[in-house]
């Protein structure tokens, strides 16, 4: 039977082997997957699909990058566009919430 992974589940492992110390080997035991190679049929899919960059290299044996200058991709300017947003809305919500309970105390 072929199990279905969610895109969220497949991107968090695929950012674990790219972020953490495990190769897809492990991830895939980790994670209790038939085989790795549904690890590295993910990493593909992404790059080609612009999720994750194509030069994108695990961590696994390299130092940590010193020059982090490379371009992102234009899911991470879309993820950075979103979180900006939500921390001006969260600001805002604050600022509401602040006067609002300035003017209940008075």
């Amino acid at each position: 039977m072929n199990k279905k992974y969610s895109e969220e589940f497949k991107l968090s492992v695929v950012n674990e082997y790219y972020e953490g110390n495990l190769g897809v080997r492990k991830l895939a035991e980790k994670y209790k997957l038939p085989s790795k190679n549904y690890i590295t049929e993910w990493i593909k899919q992404f790059k080609e699909n612009g999720i994750i960059s194509q030069d994108a290299t695990p961590s696994i044996g390299r130092k940590k990058d010193t020059n982090p200058k490379r371009e992102k991709t234009p899911y991470e300017k879309e993820l950075e566009k979103k979180l900006e947003r939500a921390e001006a809305e969260l600001a805002f919500y604050k600022k509401c919430d602040e006067l609002l309970n300035r003017s209940k105390k008075k």
